[in-house]
């Protein structure tokens, strides 16, 4: 099945549902195949031998948008540039949330591991491999990459990633879709039409605000290692090494990637962690102690972050604190900043 003819499909099957648990141990493999191609395009699928094969598939369509609950064991899902070629249908964008479990999504050169609570933004029309290691919950959302471009600019330019659904539009869209779903069967032709204009804005939203620095620079290789370090922050684990090695190529090369804006990548690390740390030193409860704020950066030496803070802010940690909530010189630049400031500023003493 082509996937123009799987988009088409979509258009009059406003309803899918399929449960593997309903067939035959030996038919069940090929009909998850089969449901995954009608829904997403045409794909290869492996399951692992144990379990057998279990999953079930559910599809809702509102307007442009097509809704799919994924429940499944453990499996892999292949789309080769083999099968797409030929392949003239409309480009579509697949955004999916992680319920339970953890995906691995390979495409286009990135890696993800998509955990709990977190968005993967990825293409349906460029090869890409799904790796489900265990039991796994998923709501994904297919739409045109036609209707999101008025909203959010040159889609083509944004690589596949993942956003966290914790605050902004993304925290919106998560709740969005698990209430659409969820009560699936309240829903009118009507209702599905606007809930549809109302996902299709919100996913225009989330892109918006998560794409507004990568959309705008032309080196890929920095502002990917850039949204990693962001993304592992809270890690102490994170090291340029670690950065290096998850993106393909050597610590040197990472440095030379940084150089040119006046950044070593353990500075911005260290930067990072410390505007994160000294922001929520400025806005947590009294309760939350300067060392659960340190170890939650990712700092785990308490002394060693506090030489730090020093150095950077010319107060202790807990005299910084205090100063804010009096209303301080310090309460008048709260304003967590973005990894704007490494191509606009360079270190900062």
């Amino acid at each position: 099945m082509t996937h123009a003819g799987a988009h088409d499909q979509r258009e009059f099957a406003q309803e899918f549902d399929l449960d593997t648990d309903s067939l035959g141990v030996d038919d069940r493999a090929a009909h998850w195949e089969q449901g995954l191609s009608q829904l997403f395009g045409p794909v290869e699928v492996e399951f692992s031998d144990e379990p057998h094969t279990r999953g079930r598939l559910q599809s809702l369509q509102l307007a442009s948008c097509t809704v799919i609950s994924i429940e499944a064991n453990a499996h892999r899902a292949r789309r080769t540039p083999r099968q797409l070629r030929g392949d003239n249908g409309e480009a579509e964008l697949m955004i999916t949330h992680q319920l339970n479990g953890l995906s691995v999504i390979r495409q286009g050169g990135h890696t993800l591991l998509v955990r709990p609570g977190e968005f993967a933004v990825t293409r349906l029309d460029r090869p890409s491999e799904v790796i489900i290691n265990g039991h796994h919950e998923r709501i994904a959302v297919t739409l045109p990459v036609s209707v999101l471009e008025p909203i959010v600019g040159d889609v083509d330019a944004l690589p596949a990633s993942t956003i966290s659904a914790s605050d902004g539009p993304a925290r919106v869209l998560r709740s969005v879709l698990e209430g659409f779903y969820f009560n699936r069967a309240l829903l009118g032709p009507f209702d599905r039409l606007s809930a549809g204009t109302f996902v299709r804005d919100l996913i225009g939203a989330m892109l918006r605000d998560y794409a507004r620095l990568p959309l705008g620079i032309e080196d890929r290789a920095l502002t990917d290692a850039l949204g990693f370090i962001e993304h592992n922050l809270r890690d102490p684990a994170l090291t340029p090494a670690v950065v290096a090695a998850s993106h393909f190529m050597s610590v040197r090369s990472l440095q030379l990637l940084f150089q040119p804006h006046g950044w070593t990548p353990s500075g911005w690390i260290r930067h990072r962690r410390m505007q994160h740390a000294r922001h929520e030193l400025s806005t947590a409860d009294s309760s939350v102690t300067v060392s659960d704020i340190a170890q939650r950066w990712g700092f785990t030496d308490l002394a060693g972050f506090s030489r730090l803070f020093r150095k950077l802010n010319g107060v202790s940690p807990r005299d910084y604190r205090r100063e804010v909530r009096e209303g301080g010189s310090f309460a008048r630049s709260l304003q967590l900043t973005n990894t704007e400031d490494f191509f606009r500023e360079g270190p900062r003493s």
